[in-house]
């Protein structure tokens, strides 16, 4: 799927269309042009957009983080988003239903510092299953 029909699937009024868009995509290749788009979807009101979105992100790995602030300690930019992301109460729910997409994307990007280890024991105090955080 190309950049251009993601986009316009992005459009559709049912969530569950816009987040198979993003699994779709996710299964193809891309790089780093896809992230703008990818972070508007992190927008999105949609709890499976915006779940699919940040795993999509997590596959671009490191070089997603690149121009990201050299302050490991005090996450800025797209960091700072999958932290707010991951702490979001979300109203259906009245869970932090992306904590786990948010911790495996944080990985994935190779993220490493006091937060995202804060982030973890967070999870684990939690009782969340572990298995969340398999990439």
């Amino acid at each position: 799927m190309a950049i251009a029909d993601l986009e316009n699937a992005l459009k559709f009024p049912e969530g569950w269309k816009r987040s198979e868009a993003l699994r779709t995509f996710g299964q193809t290749e891309f790089g780093l042009e896809a992230l703008p788009l990818l972070e508007k979807a992190l927008d999105d009101e949609s709890i499976l957009v915006v779940s699919e979105a940040i795993e999509v992100i997590g596959k671009l790995g490191s070089k997603a983080l690149i121009g990201e602030s050299a302050d490991m300690n005090t996450p800025r930019g797209l960091v700072a988003r999958l932290f707010s992301l991951g702490n979001h109460v979300w109203s259906y729910s009245g869970y932090q239903n992306c904590y786990g997409a948010c911790l495996r994307a944080l990985v994935k990007l190779g993220y490493k510092s006091r937060p995202l280890v804060s982030l973890f024991a967070a999870i684990l105090s939690w009782g969340t299953p572990t298995t969340l955080l398999n990439p």
